[in-house]
Formats: structure tokens, C-alpha cells, sequence
């Protein structure tokens, strides 16, 4: 039971990290607009391309070991259904991110 919250409050807490740095993201590329890539925000720019791919795949694996808790522990079905949909969700984020090449490395816009 201790480890099914854990592993709940972990996605929950990736999914807010992810949200947060996406959002930094975008308000860093609207200030850092118009230097022609060598803006002050460019280190900012830099590290949450580097972090945002570490953050959907782990966000992927939080969500597996979710879905591994929830049926290793017998849990309700309804527990193992919303574990189940979670993971499916961050796997279609995933794939979404890749199809549309989301995540690049560069500066120039």
C-alpha cells in the first residue's frame, strides 16, 4: 500500500515537473526572441532540452512501475485501470512527442 502511493505521488510529481519545465520552455523562447540564437536564455534553452527527453521517458518508466505496483500488490480494479490508463497516456505523450519531433537541440528559431 506505501509503495502503490509512492508510485502515485512519483507521476504525479513528473507530471507537474514536466508541465513546469514545458512552460518554462516556452516563456524562455518568447523572451529569448529575436538575438538570433545567442540570447541570455540560452543556457536555460540548452538544459531543458536536455532534461525534457529524460523527463518523458521517465515519466513512461514511473508510469510501468505504476501499473507493476498495482498488480503486484492485488490492488482494486479500478486502481489497476487508472495505473493501466496512466501508462497508456504517458506512452501516447511519448509518442506524440516523437512523431512531431518535439524535442531538438538548437536554439535557432
Amino acid at each position: 500500500m506505501i509503495v502503490d502511493v509512492h508510485a502515485h505521488a512519483l507521476t504525479r510529481a513528473f507530471l507537474s515537473e514536466l508541465a513546469r519545465e514545458k512552460a518554462l520552455g516556452i516563456e524562455a523562447r518568447e523572451d529569448g526572441f529575436g538575438f538570433g540564437g545567442y540570447g541570455p536564455l540560452d543556457p536555460l534553452l540548452y538544459t531543458l532540452q536536455v532534461l525534457t527527453p529524460i523527463a518523458f521517458i521517465g515519466l513512461l518508466a514511473l508510469a510501468g512501475w505504476n501499473v507493476r505496483q498495482a498488480f503486484l500488490e492485488k490492488r482494486r480494479w479500478f486502481v489497476k485501470v487508472w495505473a493501466v490508463a496512466l501508462l497508456l497516456s504517458a506512452a501516447v505523450l511519448l509518442w506524440v512527442v516523437a512523431a512531431f519531433n518535439l524535442i531538438g537541440f538548437g536554439t535557432n528559431y
